[in-house]
């Protein structure tokens, strides 16, 4: 990673050292679940619906929580690990 300007490396600064190489995969992930149950809880108290997939069935969850089942999906479990990290 380098500086626009000067063209210098910029340093990277962790505020501790890994103790595995999944560490920050870890982190990222309960970010990842963490912010998106405040997203969903966010939507559901402005009123709008939110939508996902459980037991192979997509589900729409309107504001006073009712789940309501669209339509059967293709069983195949989500790895949020491949998700983030397909490249």
């Amino acid at each position: 990673m380098f500086d626009i300007e000067s063209k210098k490396p910029v340093a990277k600064v962790r505020k501790s050292s890994r103790k595995g190489a999944f560490d920050d995969n870890r982190q990222l992930m309960q970010l990842a679940r963490l912010s998106s149950r405040e997203a969903i809880e966010g939507s559901l108290a402005s009123g709008v619906a939110v939508f996902y997939i459980k037991n192979g069935n997509l589900i729409k969850e309107g504001p006073d929580h009712k789940p309501v089942i669209i339509k059967a999906t293709e069983k195949r479990p989500f790895n949020l690990r491949e998700y983030l990290c397909h490249g």
